[in-house]
């Protein structure tokens, strides 16, 4: 399969819409028509307000697009399901609503009365899916993963973010598996390669726009990736090599 067999035209989970299409007024002009046509029968209207646009900055005319699809404001980034999507490289700043969530989590009333086994407990599977919800969407950096660890640290062996006690076995060493003389706890390394291996598993076995774009843009995870690859390509080839 080429890439010029294969199109995507939008992505939906409940009521957010993305919808992808060729840059030029007269294209804009027709989806909008068609969303209008939608919104006539449906009685489900499109609100502009809390609509955003992304436009390459290769585009020749962003304000006749802009007037086209009457959004005034286009953002080289949006957020969509609580995640960062940009035309370029996402920074570390954009991960700080995750470090905010994370750090909630561990102080908040309730995961402070858990004992030593209930705060293990918490972490293995209330942090670990609130980070592995990020993992599926983004690569995240070693800065943020390495903040998350001693968050997560202090919260399971001292009961407290604020606390200044020595921490005398490693993050690493906790994550490790039982026979190993870890406790268990799935690191966002080893996620992350899970994750990968997931999507390598589903390119083959479940056929899905995701996997047959990545089989029209690459054809092969066990080809060495190529330098203008995206970061998330490489990690998967990355993987194979695990």
């Amino acid at each position: 399969m080429h890439m010029t067999d294969f199109q995507l035209s939008h992505l939906i989970y409940a009521d957010d819409l993305l919808v992808f299409g060729r840059a030029d007024s007269l294209n804009c002009t027709r989806l909008m028509r068609t969303l209008n046509m939608f919104s006539n029968f449906s009685g489900l209207q499109l609100n502009l307000q809390k609509s955003s646009l992304i436009i390459s900055p290769y585009v020749s005319c962003p304000n006749d697009i802009s007037m086209a699809l009457q959004i005034f404001n286009p953002s080289p980034k949006i957020t969509y399901l609580g995640i960062p999507i940009s035309l370029g490289r996402i920074k570390i700043s954009d991960f700080d609503p995750l470090l905010e969530k994370v750090t909630s989590l561990l102080s908040g009333w309730r995961a402070r009365l858990l004992s030593f086994d209930g705060r293990l407990q918490y972490i293995k599977y209330t942090i670990t899916n609130t980070v592995a919800y990020w993992i599926r969407c983004s690569i995240i950096p070693k800065s943020i993963c390495k903040a998350i660890g001693k968050l997560c640290s202090k919260f399971l062996y001292h009961g407290a973010l604020d606390s200044r006690r020595l921490q005398l076995i490693s993050w690493y060493n906790t994550c490790k598996p039982h026979s190993f003389g870890g406790l268990g706890i799935a690191s966002l390394q080893g996620l992350h390669f899970a994750y990968n291996c997931s999507i390598i598993m589903r390119c083959y076995n479940m056929p899905s726009p995701l996997s047959k774009w990545l089989l029209a843009r690459y054809y092969s995870p066990w080809k060495p990736p190529q330098a203008n690859d995206t970061a998330f390509w490489k990690s998967i080839c990355n993987s194979t090599d695990g």
